[in-house]
Formats: C-alpha cells, structure tokens, sequence
C-alpha cells in the first residue's frame, strides 16, 4: 500500500475483462470477498465505485484488467489497473457533461483516492472507502 498505509490484512488480485463483462466480473468479485471479510458496511458504494473504475479502464485500456482489495482495520483499498497511461479527470456535475461522472463519485465516496503510474505501460486507480469516511460518517 502507498500514502504510508499499514499493510493490509487480507487481500485479493484477480484479472477481469477486457470486455464488457468486466465491471459485472469486479462487482461479483467485490461482494463475494467484502461479504466474506464482513465488511458488509461499505458494499454498496464499493459496488458502485469498483463499476466506475472499471467501465473506464475497460473504455480506455488495451488489455485485462486486473481488480485487486485489500483490507486493513475498517478500511478496503480498491485498485484497478489498466493498460492505459492516461489519467482520469475530475469532471464536475453538469448538465452537459454525459461522461466521466465516474470519477466525481469516487471522490465524493471514498476516503481518498489517487492514480499510481503502473511501469512500464498502465495506470492503476485506486480507492479507499471505510465506516469513517464522509459519505458513511454523515448516517452515523
């Protein structure tokens, strides 16, 4: 893990895609490992964030893509990584704007997020969701 994270107690790394399977093939992935970890209390944005991230590596990625979580304490780090050296952009919401809305979820969901360059071809995205982020911390 990056950003001086502790090392991650469980983790999983599987290839998905590269077709239009793949965001399916990450969410049952998702569910299948946050449910048996109990980390039942950030599926659903999990679900939702892992979809975006990958439909975009998929759209702009040559290659497999390669979908790897890890957990460590209350949080899960989603990574996806793709044969893409381009990084995602920020798109604010708008009316006129029929794309990239993917990323303004990631960042209005998780914890944090961030793009690692992937040597020597590709990207990986990735993302970190727990109960205390922003968007779970308000329901409490």
């Amino acid at each position: 893990m990056t950003n001086g994270a502790a090392e991650p107690t469980r983790s999983i790394s599987s290839a998905v895609g590269p077709g239009l399977e793949a965001p399916r093939q990450a969410r049952a992935l998702v569910r299948r490992h946050l449910k048996h970890w109990q980390a039942e209390q950030v599926l659903d944005d999990a679900l939702l964030l892992v979809s975006e991230v990958v439909t975009n590596a998929v759209r702009h990625g040559s290659s497999d893509v390669v979908l790897t979580l890890s957990e460590t304490g209350d949080e899960v780090r989603v990574e996806v990584f793709d044969s893409s050296p381009l990084e995602p952009v920020l798109v604010p919401f708008t009316d006129e704007h029929q794309w990239g809305r993917g990323i303004a979820l990631v960042n209005a969901l998780s914890c944090r997020w961030g793009v690692e360059p992937a040597p020597p071809r590709g990207k990986r995205v990735w993302f970190v969701i727990g109960p205390d982020c922003p968007a779970h911390s308000s329901s409490n």
